[in-house]
């Protein structure tokens, strides 16, 4: 998968998690009991699908992509984000393009 893609996806799930917040705000002021709405076994589907187009392997982890989205929050828990290392070497990723080049890296 080329980079702009996977970026390009990445950035699509993260949307859709925003989106998903909003929906769930918005109901929670026609009822407070209201909880959430979930798109999660799409969002899961996704990201088993990127794992596996990308070969994705992160050694202790079950994979980097699921990492970044659900450890990391897509890099904003920053402390998070700049920890990885693959084999014995440092990846601080600041985006999705890093994440892919970390995934890429042999």
């Amino acid at each position: 998968m080329k980079k702009e893609k996977f970026v390009e996806y990445m950035n699509e799930i993260e949307e859709l998690g925003k989106i998903e917040r909003e929906i769930s705000a918005s109901f929670k002021k026609l009822n407070k009991d209201f909880n959430f709405v979930s798109f999660a076994r799409f969002e899961t589907l996704i990201i088993k699908l990127l794992e596996e187009c990308m070969d994705d392997k992160a050694g202790n982890w079950d994979s980097w992509v699921s990492w970044w989205v659900y450890e990391t929050d897509f890099g904003h828990n920053k402390t998070l984000s700049k920890s990885p290392t693959k084999n014995g070497k440092k990846y601080p990723l600041k985006n999705s393009g890093d994440l892919y080049d970390l995934i890429t890296t042999k």
